[in-house]
């Protein structure tokens, strides 16, 4: 069976990632709560218990907060298509 998109979920428009975009989107990344997770932990810390695509979730509720609103998952998988 294949995945299709989710019944009831709001349609987002595409996303222009502009130098700037990108580069908020990094720096979200190096936040130490997300860079845990998407990065690697460093010698002295703990792991966190987040999913990568919790952290990118998280990270489009801060830079595309608008389309975040309307529809979480599809930002998620959105930034983390930008980001890989």
């Amino acid at each position: 069976m294949a995945r299709g998109k989710k019944q009831g979920a709001l349609a987002i428009p595409d996303i222009e990632w502009t130098t700037d975009l990108t580069w908020k989107l990094l720096a979200e990344a190096e936040k130490s709560e997300n860079r845990k997770t998407l990065l690697g932990k460093r010698k002295d810390e703990n792991t966190s218990k987040d999913t990568k695509i919790a952290v990118f979730k998280r990270i489009g509720s801060v830079i595309l907060a608008d389309s975040y609103a309307l529809n979480p998952d599809t930002v998620g998988d959105r930034v983390k298509k930008r980001f890989d």
